[in-house]
């Protein structure tokens, strides 16, 4: 299914300059374990249920076409990789346990809404973010969301994880202002173990977006004894001051709020055990940074 996004968040303060309205994209190849939006790994609508919301009306389980939503003992029984996401359901549940993440969007739509917003992004150097999900696995459609932010003069970043055709990202080269480029686990074994997928071709790709002399925020998501080691800050700062366009180093501590999501969702919780990022370990971790001779990072 084409042209699938699951949220728009106005005024957003965190996805690139200024005031921003991000656009999350539907879909993503990589699996990494500490993900916080796995509502968007699938390309299709997903399916999500509260238990705590259901008062087992069972209204719904008549309304299921393709038996993805069963009783048992008079209590509701979800079957998540049975649902087509039809929606079908959703209207007749009335406390909102059932929701769909992901829904059809129209590129002029979406830049009509986040034009409303325009003069906050003038005033403050703001504009529109392609997040995720990862945006290339939509390539066509992030191509023409951008295209019409630049006739509209809308600034625009994406956030990628560098997984996706070069191909794809030669062709929005002159559309994004800024690449915020999430790098997550340096050791390739590591990074297969984690995230899914080996880093060969998400180096390459950084090298490519590197080499075009693009705007480069390398975003950091620093987990508690998993990548918050010195071998891996040291890549991180080699990389940094090896190209002159990675203009800033930003970390993105971890957290768990997504938790619920997974289980909301039908999936497995991921297997690593963190906790959420403290206070002070972020405050090491950009301490370490700077005695390191970083002097791109974006202190927070």
């Amino acid at each position: 299914m084409n042209n699938q996004i699951f949220d728009i968040q106005t005024f957003s303060l965190h996805d690139g300059p200024g005031i921003r309205t991000t656009v999350f994209l539907k879909g993503c190849t990589l699996r990494c374990q500490w993900c916080s939006n796995p509502e968007g790994f699938d390309s299709k609508p997903t399916l999500s249920y509260q238990l705590k919301k259901c008062t087992q009306c069972l209204e719904c389980v008549e309304k299921c076409p393709t038996g993805a939503l069963t009783s048992q003992n008079g209590k509701l029984v979800v079957q998540h990789k049975k649902c087509n996401g039809c929606g079908e359901c959703i209207e007749s549940c009335q406390t909102q346990a059932l929701k769909l993440y992901g829904y059809h969007a129209d590129a002029q739509e979406i830049i009509n809404l986040v034009q409303k917003d325009k003069s906050y992004f003038d005033k403050s150097g703001g504009g529109i973010t392609l997040s995720g999900g990862e945006v290339m696995r939509q390539a066509e459609f992030t191509r023409e969301i951008l295209q019409l932010a630049k006739q509209a003069e809308i600034h625009t970043c994406i956030e990628t994880c560098g997984f996706g055709k070069q191909d794809d990202y030669a062709s929005i080269l002159p559309l994004v202002d800024i690449f915020l480029f999430d790098y997550k686990l340096t050791d390739p074994k590591e990074h297969k173990k984690y995230t899914g997928q080996s880093n060969k071709l998400i180096l390459e790709n950084l090298k490519f977006i590197c080499s075009s002399r693009a705007k480069i925020i390398l975003r950091l998501p620093v987990i508690p004894k998993i990548n918050d080691n010195i071998e891996h800050f040291k890549a991180v700062i080699a990389l940094s001051n090896k190209y002159e366009n990675i203009e800033k180093v930003e970390i993105m501590p971890y957290h768990n709020w997504g938790e619920h999501k997974y289980r909301e969702i039908g999936l497995s919780l991921p297997e690593i055990e963190a906790e959420s990022a403290t206070d002070q370990e972020i405050a090491n971790w950009e301490s370490t940074f700077i005695e390191m001779g970083c002097k791109k990072l974006i202190r927070h």
